[in-house]
């Protein structure tokens, strides 16, 4: 069990630094939750670091906010902006896989379309649920529900958490991808010498040595993070062995 508040926040002040430089507003309002909610922490973090990704992208003047609270048995956070919003004809595909909205206003044109699927299947695995309101040219909120306690869980998933375990280790791809997408500025260097935005590269994931079963090693090279991590999933659920990388100069 973990304190979703605090793991929360904490994710989601990654992205201050991007957002604000985006020249946009950035609320985090996660009120203490209780009761205890059961998270794979490594999932939670792609679904904030999607979600807030995704909101930046399409999100040109305004706000993003992230809030958490108690409802009920529920623990539920909220993902909202003020961005170009998506269409009525086209929110019923929103979370479908590949999908992608024709013509939709974004910082880059990049994308897989599978954030959103990836994120609605991390939260199902979670017994959760993910909800999306939207109004073009307003903006969206993305509304997640997850059930507090441990009643709904096999006991055999269930592990303390790891008190010494940090968060944001994926945060620098999605960060990195987001500041790609803002217009070149200059930043003041900290107290290192290096600016203030730039980021460590990124590491591989995934084993380094074969473990010895005869089991098949990939190498996925791809510079969209949503992107590596979607087959990184699918290729281990069929036992390979995969290692990512952003570009073919990490491979």
């Amino acid at each position: 069990a973990v304190d979703l508040a605090a793991l929360t926040a904490d994710l989601a002040s990654v992205f201050r630094s991007a957002i604000e430089r985006a020249g946009l507003a950035f609320e985090v309002h996660c009120e203490p939750i209780e009761d205890p909610v059961y998270i794979d922490q490594d999932m939670w973090e792609k679904v904030i670091f999607n979600l807030l990704s995704n909101a930046l992208k399409f999100t040109f003047t305004g706000a993003i906010s992230v809030r958490a609270c108690r409802e009920a048995s529920e623990a539920v956070v909220t993902v909202a902006d003020t961005g170009t919003g998506v269409p009525a004809a086209e929110m019923s595909r929103l979370f479908e896989r590949f999908h992608r909205i024709e013509n939709a206003r974004g910082r880059s044109n990049e994308g897989s379309g599978i954030g959103l699927a990836l994120v609605k299947e991390l939260i199902q695995l979670h017994g959760g649920t993910i909800t999306a309101d939207s109004a073009e040219g307003q903006g969206t909120t993305f509304t997640i529900r997850l059930p507090v306690g441990a009643a709904h869980l096999p006991s055999d998933v269930i592990a303390p958490a790891d008190g010494n375990r940090r968060a944001n280790g994926g945060a620098d791809a999605y960060v990195e991808e987001a500041l790609r997408w803002l217009p070149p500025g200059h930043e003041e260097p900290d107290a290192s010498g290096q600016e203030k935005y730039s980021l460590p590269n990124l590491s591989v994931t995934g084993p380094t040595a074969a473990s010895g079963t005869g089991a098949l090693r990939v190498l996925i090279a791809d510079d969209n993070a949503d992107m590596r991590d979607y087959l990184g999933r699918l290729l281990r659920s069929d036992g390979y062995q995969v290692e990512t990388v952003a570009d073919g100069y990490e491979a």
